[in-house]
């Protein structure tokens, strides 16, 4: 079982099933398993729902649904999570630096770093381009 708490929220729940299967798997793995991956978790979801005496708000094909209506979603946090837990040398520039005088210059800096740690980074360039392709496909951006 997986319980992330790091950003509570009351949401949609496809948007936490983006933010993890765009930040935490390969394209091509996401890409084999996104089916059994949505019914595994609609199946848990049904019982614990079930098991509290409560009906499921939304079916399995509801949840799909509404899945591609929030992948721009997986492709926020990919592009926004991702680069920090597969880039090399990519830092996350401090509150201070991006509240300084010197904004333009901090965000210049980490986007040049960032463009060099995709280029760099055969991994982390496979798992964008997979991304923008799975949006592509869905006709989430064009």
């Amino acid at each position: 079982m997986i319980v992330d708490h790091q950003v509570s929220r009351v949401a949609s729940p496809a948007i936490d099933l983006v933010h993890f299967l765009y930040t935490g798997l390969r394209g091509d793995i996401r890409r084999a398993k996104l089916q059994d991956f949505l019914g595994i978790y609609y199946n848990t979801f049904s019982s614990v729902v079930e098991a509290g005496g409560m009906a499921v708000p939304f079916t399995l094909s509801e949840l799909k649904q509404e899945f591609r209506k929030r992948m721009m979603y997986g492709l926020l946090f990919s592009l926004l999570v991702v680069p920090f837990q597969l880039g090399e040398g990519v830092e996350v520039p401090s509150a201070e630096e991006i509240l300084s005088e010197n904004v333009k210059e901090t965000l210049e800096v980490w986007r040049q770093n960032l463009k060099q740690s995709i280029h760099d980074n055969p991994t982390l360039n496979d798992f964008f381009l997979s991304t923008v392709d799975d949006m592509l496909e869905a006709g989430v951006i064009s």
